[in-house]
């Protein structure tokens, strides 16, 4: 079967891309009203082209127009007829915005959701698609298990890029030493998949005890709080903690110095620490557990996991008076994937018995690597992370399915629309 490069011709608008545009209608109201991709409306309206799975594609459209009274005029004052807007026209018209767009691009003319192939279409599930594989396309692919969910069944599911692999050895390095490292990371960079690794490793030492403060609202956190962590956790539940605070610091103060006598470490992990942002005075506390020694050696590490706002808390420049918390933090950013992209497809595809070769073309990696990279001035940044990446592949493989195609191609990866980096 052809791939999508012999489909896709280079850019060249129609006529349509103009009536579109002059009416204020975006083509993302289009794909609703035909219960089809975006993508899909993009490569009919501005290449030309044809998916062999849906040769009425612009019969449907037609339908779609023809009954509008403003495209009903707009034909007249153009002595034109529908079935000419699919002529090819001179001017390129890439970057105009619909004359209906505000500065944001938002459509203020809004075409009103006529479905024609589906009655049933429901607005609410459009973002379905970029989470769900459809059973097409596992049939498709000769899969029969999502590759991306349900990920972490056994040991060896777990990918380690290059920069995971470096921030679980610190934070390794952390639990058995005393140290202490702040591991920051957008959505979906893979901070949970790191930790349970680490927890992996110590159940395999058995020298190293977790105080995993259970408290669900982390912004109020206190000293408190966790002193009656660390005494429920050492004590496997069975502690009771004293009420007043200064009898508790030495209560914590004990424990953790019997830890340390019985030649056991303690770690104590905090995940969703961004919340610690409201209440720095918390987060300075988390120094004076650090602090606490028996003959010479820590008694507690500390390892915060948390989101990108997290980052802030160890600005100096914003932060002055937490010199002494931020200059003893060791600061972990997980970057995207894209050194990574191809043996990280690979790993997954290869879970589910499938050849990587047979979903996406090295060109398509390419071109999604090309996609999930952005600049911080200069500087080129990955946001390939690792649920970003198997969001974009749902896509693309739905829309390779829907497009008739056999493999996800460069173009097709290009076609995507609409797709965030979360």
């Amino acid at each position: 079967m052809p791939t999508a490069a012999a489909y896709i011709t280079p850019f060249k608008p129609m006529t349509i891309k103009r009536l579109l545009l002059q009416l204020g209608i975006d083509q993302a109201t289009v794909s609703r009203s035909l219960d089809v991709s975006r993508a899909l409306v993009s490569l009919v309206i501005n290449r030309g082209y044809i998916p062999p799975s849906m040769r009425d594609i612009r019969e449907r459209i037609e339908q779609l127009l023809v009954i509008r009274p403003d495209v009903d005029e707009w034909l007249k004052k153009n002595q034109t007829n529908i079935t000419a807007i699919w002529q090819i026209e001179g001017e390129d018209l890439r970057d105009r915005k619909p004359s209906g767009a505000n500065r944001r691009g938002r459509e203020t003319n809004k075409m009103p959701a006529i479905v024609i192939c589906n009655p049933n279409t429901d607005a609410s599930k459009i973002k379905e698609e970029d989470y769900m594989l459809s059973q097409e396309a596992k049939k498709h692919f000769k899969m029969f298990r999502h590759p991306f969910l349900n990920d972490m069944e056994k040991d060896g599911d777990t990918y380690m890029g290059e920069d995971h692999r470096y921030i679980l050895e610190v934070m390794d390095f952390a639990a058995n030493h005393g140290g202490m490292v702040a591991v920051i990371g957008e959505v979906g960079s893979g901070k949970t998949s790191m930790r349970r690794e680490l927890e992996k490793r110590i159940r395999r030492s058995g020298d190293i005890r977790i105080v995993y403060p259970r408290i669900i609202d982390k912004s109020r956190a206190t000293a408190s709080s966790l002193c009656d962590a660390i005494v429920y956790d050492l004590t496997d539940g069975k502690g009771t903690p004293k009420s007043r605070l200064e009898a508790k610091s030495r209560q914590v103060e004990q424990h953790l110095k019997d830890h340390c006598r019985s030649g056991m470490k303690v770690a104590m992990i905090i995940e969703e620490a961004q919340d610690l942002i409201a209440n720095s005075h918390t987060i300075k506390m988390l120094k004076r557990f650090n602090e606490i020694e028996f003959e010479g050696k820590k008694t507690i590490g500390i390892i915060l996991i948390g989101q990108s706002e997290l980052s802030s808390v160890f600005d100096e420049t914003v932060n002055y008076h937490m010199r002494e918390v931020i200059r003893r933090f060791e600061v972990a950013i997980i970057r995207g994937l894209n050194g990574d992209l191809k043996t990280y497809l690979d790993h997954k595809f290869k879970r589910v018995g499938v050849d990587l070769k047979t979903i996406i073309t090295d060109e398509g990696i390419k071109a999604l690597s090309d996609r999930l990279t952005t600049k911080e001035g200069r500087r080129k940044v990955s946001i390939a992370y690792p649920l970003t990446v198997n969001r974009w592949m749902v896509r693309a493989m739905n829309e390779a399915v829907e497009l008739g195609e056999r493999i996800v191609t460069p173009e097709i990866i290009n076609s995507l629309q609409g797709l965030e980096a979360l």
